[in-house]
Protein backbone atom coordinates (compact mmCIF):
# COMPACT_ATOMS: atom_id res chain seq x y z
CA UNK A 1 0.00 0.00 0.00
CA UNK A 2 1.67 3.23 -1.23
CA UNK A 3 1.00 7.13 -0.36
CA UNK A 4 2.18 9.14 -3.56
CA UNK A 5 2.53 12.89 -3.16
CA UNK A 6 3.35 15.28 -5.34
CA UNK A 7 5.30 18.21 -6.41
CA UNK A 8 6.36 19.19 -2.66
CA UNK A 9 8.68 22.42 -4.12
CA UNK A 10 9.78 23.30 -0.58
CA UNK A 11 6.47 23.72 1.31
CA UNK A 12 7.70 21.80 4.16
CA UNK A 13 4.99 22.80 6.01
CA UNK A 14 2.30 21.18 3.87
CA UNK A 15 4.12 18.34 3.85
CA UNK A 16 4.06 17.69 7.53
CA UNK A 17 0.51 18.60 7.53
CA UNK A 18 -0.32 16.27 4.88
CA UNK A 19 1.63 13.34 6.06
CA UNK A 20 -0.58 14.13 9.11
CA UNK A 21 -3.96 13.87 7.59
CA UNK A 22 -2.60 10.76 5.93
CA UNK A 23 -2.45 9.44 9.80
CA UNK A 24 1.47 8.99 9.56
CA UNK A 25 2.63 8.95 13.18
CA UNK A 26 5.54 11.99 14.41
CA UNK A 27 8.09 9.43 13.83
CA UNK A 28 6.41 9.09 10.56
CA UNK A 29 5.14 5.57 10.74
CA UNK A 30 1.83 4.38 9.83
CA UNK A 31 -0.38 2.20 10.97
CA UNK A 32 -1.09 0.19 8.15
CA UNK A 33 2.79 -0.23 7.60
CA UNK A 34 2.35 2.15 4.20
CA UNK A 35 5.06 3.10 2.01
CA UNK A 36 5.39 6.86 0.88
CA UNK A 37 6.27 7.27 -2.71
CA UNK A 38 7.56 10.79 -3.74
CA UNK A 39 7.03 11.89 -7.26
CA UNK A 40 9.99 14.14 -7.50
CA UNK A 41 10.46 17.67 -7.40
CA UNK A 42 11.15 18.39 -3.88
CA UNK A 43 13.24 21.76 -4.68
CA UNK A 44 12.70 25.14 -5.89
CA UNK A 45 10.16 28.32 -5.86
CA UNK A 46 9.14 27.87 -1.93
CA UNK A 47 10.25 28.64 1.60
CA UNK A 48 11.99 25.56 3.36
CA UNK A 49 14.32 23.84 0.14
CA UNK A 50 16.77 22.37 3.14
CA UNK A 51 13.96 20.95 5.43
CA UNK A 52 12.24 19.32 2.82
CA UNK A 53 14.49 17.18 1.31
CA UNK A 54 15.88 16.29 5.15
CA UNK A 55 12.64 14.82 5.67
CA UNK A 56 12.42 13.12 2.15
CA UNK A 57 16.46 11.85 2.64
CA UNK A 58 15.64 10.63 6.49
CA UNK A 59 12.38 8.99 5.32
CA UNK A 60 14.50 7.42 2.33
CA UNK A 61 16.77 5.82 4.45
CA UNK A 62 14.83 4.91 7.17
CA UNK A 63 13.10 2.76 4.50
CA UNK A 64 9.50 4.37 5.17
CA UNK A 65 9.90 6.31 1.28
CA UNK A 66 11.03 5.89 -2.01
CA UNK A 67 11.76 9.01 -4.28
CA UNK A 68 12.12 9.45 -8.15
CA UNK A 69 14.13 12.30 -9.68
CA UNK A 70 12.40 15.59 -10.75
CA UNK A 71 13.51 17.52 -13.16
CA UNK A 72 14.07 20.30 -10.11
CA UNK A 73 16.19 17.97 -8.13
CA UNK A 74 18.58 17.44 -11.85
CA UNK A 75 19.31 20.80 -11.34
CA UNK A 76 20.30 20.65 -8.13
CA UNK A 77 22.32 17.95 -8.42
CA UNK A 78 23.63 19.29 -12.09
CA UNK A 79 25.02 22.29 -9.52
CA UNK A 80 26.37 20.62 -7.11
CA UNK A 81 28.31 18.06 -8.57
CA UNK A 82 29.13 20.83 -11.09
CA UNK A 83 28.20 19.91 -14.26
CA UNK A 84 25.98 22.43 -15.03
CA UNK A 85 25.58 26.13 -14.18
CA UNK A 86 22.39 27.40 -12.64
CA UNK A 87 20.36 29.75 -14.91
CA UNK A 88 16.97 29.91 -13.12
CA UNK A 89 15.90 32.27 -10.44
CA UNK A 90 14.32 29.73 -8.50
CA UNK A 91 16.83 27.47 -8.62
CA UNK A 92 19.71 29.73 -7.22
CA UNK A 93 17.61 30.54 -4.54
CA UNK A 94 17.41 26.76 -3.15
CA UNK A 95 21.09 26.99 -4.07
CA UNK A 96 21.37 30.02 -1.63
CA UNK A 97 19.31 27.71 0.96
CA UNK A 98 21.63 24.81 0.50
CA UNK A 99 25.15 26.64 0.32
CA UNK A 100 23.91 28.12 3.89
CA UNK A 101 24.36 24.74 5.41
CA UNK A 102 27.19 22.36 6.30
CA UNK A 103 29.13 20.82 3.65
CA UNK A 104 28.39 17.30 5.00
CA UNK A 105 24.89 18.29 4.15
CA UNK A 106 25.93 19.28 1.34
CA UNK A 107 27.97 16.28 0.29
CA UNK A 108 25.04 13.74 1.87
CA UNK A 109 22.48 15.67 -0.12
CA UNK A 110 24.60 15.31 -3.58
CA UNK A 111 25.19 10.83 -2.64
CA UNK A 112 21.04 11.43 -2.16
CA UNK A 113 20.23 13.03 -5.73
CA UNK A 114 23.11 10.48 -7.43
CA UNK A 115 21.55 7.59 -6.38
CA UNK A 116 17.80 8.53 -7.47
CA UNK A 117 16.11 5.94 -9.82
CA UNK A 118 14.11 8.24 -12.84
CA UNK A 119 11.33 5.52 -12.58
CA UNK A 120 9.69 3.23 -10.13
CA UNK A 121 7.83 -0.19 -11.07
CA UNK A 122 5.64 -1.40 -8.02
CA UNK A 123 2.98 -3.80 -7.15
CA UNK A 124 4.16 -6.39 -9.92
CA UNK A 125 4.10 -3.50 -12.42
CA UNK A 126 0.81 -2.47 -12.08
CA UNK A 127 2.15 0.85 -10.76
CA UNK A 128 4.59 3.24 -12.12
CA UNK A 129 6.12 6.42 -10.74
CA UNK A 130 7.78 8.99 -12.52
CA UNK A 131 8.10 12.53 -12.53
CA UNK A 132 7.05 13.43 -15.66
CA UNK A 133 5.11 10.20 -16.76
CA UNK A 134 5.79 8.14 -18.94
CA UNK A 135 4.68 6.31 -21.69
CA UNK A 136 4.19 2.64 -22.11
CA UNK A 137 6.72 1.35 -24.05
CA UNK A 138 9.05 3.00 -21.50
CA UNK A 139 8.49 1.15 -18.47
CA UNK A 140 11.03 -0.53 -16.56
CA UNK A 141 13.31 0.77 -19.59
CA UNK A 142 16.82 2.94 -18.15
CA UNK A 143 18.25 4.38 -21.18
CA UNK A 144 19.20 7.93 -21.98
CA UNK A 145 15.47 8.58 -23.63
CA UNK A 146 13.68 6.42 -20.79
CA UNK A 147 15.05 8.87 -17.97
CA UNK A 148 15.00 11.63 -20.21
CA UNK A 149 11.41 11.56 -20.93
CA UNK A 150 10.14 10.80 -16.91
CA UNK A 151 12.60 13.41 -15.80
CA UNK A 152 11.14 16.06 -18.12
CA UNK A 153 8.37 14.97 -20.33
CA UNK A 154 8.21 14.80 -24.14
CA UNK A 155 8.83 18.79 -25.62
CA UNK A 156 8.08 19.81 -28.38
CA UNK A 157 9.56 23.11 -30.34
CA UNK A 158 6.54 25.80 -30.63
CA UNK A 159 7.17 29.20 -31.47
CA UNK A 160 11.00 29.14 -30.61
CA UNK A 161 9.80 27.67 -26.96
CA UNK A 162 10.12 24.02 -25.36
CA UNK A 163 6.64 22.87 -25.29
CA UNK A 164 5.26 20.49 -23.23
CA UNK A 165 3.22 17.23 -24.84
CA UNK A 166 0.47 15.55 -23.36
CA UNK A 167 1.77 12.29 -23.40
CA UNK A 168 -1.56 11.15 -21.74
CA UNK A 169 -4.02 11.11 -24.46
CA UNK A 170 -2.19 8.36 -26.68
CA UNK A 171 -1.46 6.29 -23.27
CA UNK A 172 -3.23 2.88 -23.21
CA UNK A 173 -1.28 0.74 -21.07
CA UNK A 174 -1.99 -1.61 -18.49
CA UNK A 175 -0.13 -0.12 -15.48
CA UNK A 176 -1.74 2.69 -13.74
CA UNK A 177 1.37 5.70 -13.83
CA UNK A 178 1.16 8.49 -11.16
CA UNK A 179 3.59 11.58 -12.00
CA UNK A 180 3.43 15.15 -11.65
CA UNK A 181 5.44 17.98 -13.18
CA UNK A 182 2.61 19.64 -14.72
CA UNK A 183 0.68 21.61 -12.19
CA UNK A 184 -2.96 21.33 -12.30
CA UNK A 185 -6.10 22.20 -10.06
CA UNK A 186 -7.51 19.21 -9.64
CA UNK A 187 -6.20 15.35 -9.98
CA UNK A 188 -6.36 14.66 -13.68
CA UNK A 189 -7.34 10.92 -14.59
CA UNK A 190 -6.61 10.46 -18.40
CA UNK A 191 -5.95 6.88 -19.36
CA UNK A 192 -4.87 5.03 -16.55
CA UNK A 193 -2.69 7.84 -15.84
CA UNK A 194 -2.88 10.76 -12.63
CA UNK A 195 -1.53 13.88 -12.30
CA UNK A 196 -1.14 14.69 -8.70
CA UNK A 197 0.70 18.05 -9.07
CA UNK A 198 -1.97 20.34 -7.46
CA UNK A 199 0.33 23.64 -7.55
CA UNK A 200 0.56 23.48 -3.70
CA UNK A 201 3.52 26.24 -4.04
CA UNK A 202 1.34 28.16 -6.12
CA UNK A 203 -0.89 28.52 -4.06
CA UNK A 204 -2.97 25.30 -4.99
CA UNK A 205 -3.02 21.84 -2.64
CA UNK A 206 -0.35 19.27 -1.95
CA UNK A 207 -1.92 16.25 -2.99
CA UNK A 208 -1.15 12.20 -2.24
CA UNK A 209 -2.76 9.65 -3.87
CA UNK A 210 -3.46 6.87 -1.83
CA UNK A 211 -2.51 2.91 -4.06
CA UNK A 212 -4.83 0.57 -4.67
CA UNK A 213 -7.57 2.62 -3.44
CA UNK A 214 -7.22 5.49 -6.38
CA UNK A 215 -8.42 7.76 -3.70
CA UNK A 216 -7.00 11.33 -3.06
CA UNK A 217 -5.72 13.46 0.27
CA UNK A 218 -4.76 17.29 -0.14
CA UNK A 219 -3.90 19.75 2.27
CA UNK A 220 -4.51 23.38 1.17
CA UNK A 221 -1.58 25.89 1.00
CA UNK A 222 -0.85 28.17 3.34
CA UNK A 223 -0.38 30.92 1.23
CA UNK A 224 1.03 31.45 -2.23
CA UNK A 225 4.88 31.50 -2.65
CA UNK A 226 5.46 31.42 -6.00
CA UNK A 227 3.70 33.31 -9.28
CA UNK A 228 4.04 31.95 -12.40
CA UNK A 229 1.94 33.79 -15.52
CA UNK A 230 -0.09 30.92 -17.55
CA UNK A 231 1.29 28.13 -14.93
CA UNK A 232 -2.41 26.09 -14.69
CA UNK A 233 -2.79 27.07 -18.87
CA UNK A 234 -0.25 24.26 -19.68
CA UNK A 235 -2.13 21.50 -22.21
CA UNK A 236 -5.27 23.87 -21.52
CA UNK A 237 -5.76 22.80 -18.21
Amino acid sequence: MYDIIGDIHGCYAELQRLLKQLGYSARFRHPDDRQIIFVGDIADRGPQVVESYQLVMRLVREGVAQCVMGNHDLRILNHLSGQKKVDSPNTRQSIQQIEATSKAFQADLLSFLNGLPSQLMLDHGRLVVAHAGLPAEFHGVNTPIARDLAIHGERVMHNGKLTRVDWTKDYHGLSLVVYGHTPVRKVRWVNNTANIDTGCVFGGKLTALLYPERTTVSVPASRIYNIKSGVWDQFGI
